[in-house]
């Protein structure tokens, strides 16, 4: 495996872990943009995060063991990446 290669798959993970913190789920980033960018009540949000990791883990749960695309990261990253490229 040439350098180049290490360091495309280094930057594909990279922007992958980017892509995938945007999604606005509540233990992840994108919520928090979410939640700036509209105004809902404080009890709304502490429901929200008290239920996003479950609803994170099961979506990556059901998408690691069936063949459903819930959140469909790589075609997204290959998608971006060829565009930038």
């Amino acid at each position: 495996m040439t350098f180049l290669n290490i360091l495309y798959s280094a930057a594909f993970i990279n922007f992958a872990l980017f892509v995938f913190n945007l999604i606005p789920i509540p233990p992840l980033d994108g919520s928090h943009i979410v939640f700036s960018a509209i105004d809902i009540k404080p009890e709304t949000e502490v429901m929200l995060r008290k239920f996003g990791m479950p609803a994170l883990l099961i979506i990556l749960l059901v998408q690691n063991f069936t063949d459903i695309t819930i959140l469909p990261i790589g075609r997204i990253v290959n998608s971006l990446i060829g565009f930038f490229t």
